[in-house]
């Protein structure tokens, strides 16, 4: 049965009686709080709706460019659970996503939407337009007509054809060669095979002699240049013994040791299942959360014995048995070590070794200049096995 907003607020009335908040609250906003998308184009955002006096119901349109494929939606606080066909329809083209629904005497609401984005290296734009019911009579009035987000499509390394010239047995491959927001760090040029790579070496300038037999990979620069590009498995020795480990690696386009120390935020467990429990629960975004976490990590690290470089766990109790559901560990990397740098660029990364079959890794890069700390806009995140 097609909805709208005014015949839900017509039978409501039939059956319930207005009631009024008698205490202050703030102005009513809309926000749309996005997620990057995973490497498959996956997404999640959410509609954030807060400090509304009494939000009886709301009528949204939420579109996306042609980038973005609706897949569903689901809401914290309405007074059922969102079904497409009845209380939410999507487009034939899957770009647009039509709610028509009550919510229960409250200040705001929640809506989380599952996408999925075209990964072109383009981000994408979603907006939502919409009508939100103060009383049976009356709507809320906005500045604006239209709220928007913008996801960020996770973005591959690709490989970058050399020719060599018919007169020389090598030639040189330089920044030239990656183009514009690309680069070529260290280890992305060997020779061999991938399993059993010899990597080539990366002068001050940032340039590698290459042959015929080389294989040279470019990334993409993270945004505001700075931030975790690539990740990569391996084999290592430890202790004697062959063990699986994975490296994240990170980059600087603005090198400033003498101002700046760099580091690593490093995170294990169920990181994506956590961070959606917040996304659909709490709206944080990554860069909220992230914060969040690191201030409560922070905060621990003070009275532990063995100061920043130890894992400390965080959960969600969603079945309310004093057991977290959704365990992750964090723990805080300085970096000392380097991959590559010159005067003006820094490489370092992170390895974890000793890796849980189905657990995720992540990290996000991370300055600290004064007491401030700055952290890079991507999380890279990738599950062993």
């Amino acid at each position: 049965m097609k909805k709208t907003l005014a015949l839900l607020l017509c039978l409501a009335m039939l059956v319930t009686a207005l009631s009024v908040n008698v205490f202050a609250v703030e102005a009513p906003t809309v926000e749309v709080v996005t997620h990057e998308s995973t490497a498959s184009g996956d997404t999640t955002f959410a509609i954030k709706l807060s400090g509304f006096e009494s939000l009886k119901g709301l009528d949204l349109t939420v579109t996306g460019d042609d980038g973005v494929t609706m897949v569903s939606a689901s809401a914290l606080n309405t007074k059922s659970a969102l079904a497409v066909g009845e209380n939410y329809t999507i487009s034939e083209d899957q770009h647009t996503l039509h709610i028509v629904e009550l919510s229960d005497d409250l200040n705001g609401d929640i809506i989380t939407v599952a996408a999925k984005v075209n990964v072109d290296g383009a981000s994408h734009k979603v907006t939502v337009t919409g009508e939100f019911a103060k009383s049976g009579e009356e709507l809320y009035v906005f500045d604006e007509e239209t709220f928007s987000g913008e996801i960020t499509p996770f973005v591959k390394s690709e490989k970058v054809e050399v020719t060599i010239p018919d007169e020389q047995t090598e030639t040189t491959v330089s920044q030239e060669n990656a183009g514009e927001n690309y680069f070529i760090p260290y280890g992305a040029v060997y020779n061999g095979t991938e399993d059993a790579p010899e990597y080539l070496r990366k002068d001050a300038e940032g340039k590698f002699v290459v042959s015929a037999n080389t294989t040279v990979v470019k990334f993409p620069v993270p945004d505001n240049g700075f931030g975790t590009y690539g990740v990569s498995d391996g084999i290592i020795n430890d202790n004697g013994k062959e063990t699986p480990a994975k490296q994240f690696g990170n980059y600087v386009a603005e090198y400033k040791p003498e101002t700046r120390t760099y580091g690593t935020f490093v995170i294990v467990g169920d990181w994506s299942a956590y961070r959606d429990w917040y996304l659909k629960n709490k709206a944080y975004s990554d860069a909220d959360l992230i914060n969040k976490i690191y201030t409560a990590y922070t905060n621990k690290i003070k009275t532990d014995k063995d100061g920043k470089h130890s894992y400390i766990p965080y959960g969600i109790d969603l079945d309310k048995d004093n057991e977290a559901d959704y365990v992750i560990q964090v723990m805080e990397v300085e970096q000392n070590k380097y991959l590559w740098k010159n005067d003006t660029q820094l490489e370092y990364g992170v390895r974890f070794k000793g890796l849980f079959d189905g657990k995720e890794y992540a990290t996000v890069a991370l300055y600290k200049e004064g007491d401030a700390t700055k952290f890079a806009k991507e999380i890279r995140v990738d599950k062993h096995n």
